[in-house]
């Protein structure tokens, strides 16, 4: 099973879709608590449930998951739709993200995903403001997520060719 790429807006695609099967959405988040730049923009436009969860996580020492590198937090703000705040990036520095807590909310995405009988559509997630490289990624998500026979669609904006 490989990557399936698709050009567009994964929101609109979520507009147009008519499966009534479970559809993950992983992406990154800080742990500064900080939601307002990136791919969380039209997400918390979308869903803005995702958004105040994720704020109310980063700012209440009681929720679960304890709001710490490698914890992702699953919200499902409407049916067969669950957004994966996958908390793997600090704020700063030449990569604010960590490979070694993306990998870990990955395999928590997947355990989920393959329970459920979903699939995946993320964003070229960790390559844009979180600094890593795309190419690492795509070894990570074969790891984490094809290996185990999972449906996954990367949307990306811009041409790639």
């Amino acid at each position: 099973m490989d990557i399936f790429y698709k050009q567009g807006d994964l929101f609109v695609a979520l507009k147009e879709r008519t499966e009534e099967k479970p559809l993950f959405i992983p992406h990154i988040v800080n742990n500064h608590g900080a939601w307002g730049s990136g791919f969380v923009v039209p997400l918390g436009r979308a869903f803005p449930e995702a958004k105040e969860r994720y704020l109310h996580w980063a700012s209440n020492q009681l929720v679960q998951p304890p709001f710490q590198l490698g914890e992702v937090q699953f919200v499902v703000p409407v049916k067969f739709v669950c957004v994966c705040n996958m908390l793997a990036q600090t704020l700063g520095g030449k990569r604010p993200l960590y490979y070694n807590h993306l990998a870990r909310c990955m395999d928590a995405v997947a355990e989920k995903t393959e329970k459920t009988g979903g699939q995946i559509w993320a964003p070229m997630f960790g390559s844009g403001l979180a600094g890593g490289d795309w190419n690492f990624i795509e070894q990570l998500i074969g790891d984490s997520w094809l290996r185990r026979g999972l449906p996954v669609t990367i949307f990306h904006l811009e041409d790639l060719s």
